[in-house]
């Protein structure tokens, strides 16, 4: 049953994203207070004939259906509205996307089977069997957002930011790069010394990881999440997104060695340094690169 979470989940959302990838209709319409509205034009202006006609007010958009129901409601960042199918987000100013994918629903049903799988991880190999240094990690972690709260939240948030997954997405991130700090300098320690007793060592790094891992998992798939609500898409290859994505492989390919070679140790290490160097290119480095900085949507 674990093994089944572990990977269906993953094979699940791998499968339903090229599906979607395939199948998945995104249209732009631009609309004038008042004036009704059937045509959007895709990615390559070709124009597209709507089964709704679509109405804007002041503040709030009416969507009338083939059926002739009106369904009307207030469209913001991080607040699409879903009518027939389609998720409608505010783009500009009087412009809206019109998003369609058919295989969403499977692509979810994979996130919430890989966020069980994270909580096996979590409690089967991670810190879950020492309930007592688990907590002692989540105090630390609540000592610092309380600290840094005031500075995190001295300035308005842009609207992007202005979302319930704002609050989950970094706090869970933030545990996760706490403990995998703790691994890592175990891992310094094992190359660098012979002594101790080393069994006891690794067995410490490898429910570090895992469970940073598990978090880490954790905050990738909120992210989703909240993608999908702010921008109609759950992965766009932003090159924040991209490099946490290797970041998550490399500690996959750490845990995977230990599972079946726990033999190779110092490659295990090495691993463990190289994840977090990428752990680091994702949190600071996207933020301080010129290049990837104007590439990625995670700058504000």
């Amino acid at each position: 049953m674990k093994k089944v979470f572990y990977h269906l989940g993953l094979c699940v959302v791998l499968v339903c994203a090229v599906l979607g990838s395939l199948q998945t209709q995104t249209l732009r319409i631009q609309l004038q207070e008042g004036i009704p509205e059937r045509k959007a034009v895709d990615a390559k202006g070709l124009v597209h004939n709507l089964d709704q006609t679509y109405l804007l007010h002041r503040s709030d958009l009416s969507v009338f259906t083939a059926a002739g129901q009106e369904i009307r409601g207030s469209v913001a960042v991080n607040h699409p509205m879903k009518v027939d199918g389609w998720r409608i987000y505010a783009y500009d100013e009087g412009v809206f996307l019109l998003v369609k994918n058919p295989w969403l629903p499977g692509v979810y049903l994979g996130i919430y089977l890989m966020l069980a799988a994270a909580l096996l991880l979590l409690f089967d190999k991670g810190l879950g069997r020492n309930p007592w240094l688990f907590l002692a990690i989540l105090l630390a972690v609540g000592v610092l957002v309380y600290f840094f709260h005031g500075r995190l939240m001295s300035r308005p948030l842009v609207p992007a930011l202005q979302s319930p997954w704002y609050a989950p997405h970094v706090v869970v991130y933030m545990v996760s790069f706490t403990i995998l700090t703790g691994s890592t300098l175990l891992a310094l320690y094992l190359l660098a010394f012979r002594g101790g007793n080393r069994d006891r060592l690794w067995q410490v790094t490898d429910r570090l990881t895992c469970s940073g891992t598990a978090f880490f998992m954790v905050g990738m798939l909120f992210g989703s999440l909240w993608a999908q609500d702010a921008w109609g898409t759950y992965w766009g290859w932003d090159p924040k997104e991209t490099c946490a994505a290797v970041t998550w492989l490399v500690y996959l390919a750490y845990i995977h060695l230990r599972r079946f070679r726990p033999e190779c140790q110092k490659a295990a290490c090495l691993l463990l340094l190289l994840a977090y160097v990428c752990l680091h290119i994702c949190w600071w480095g996207i933020n301080h690169l010129p290049f990837l900085r104007e590439m990625s949507l995670h700058t504000y």
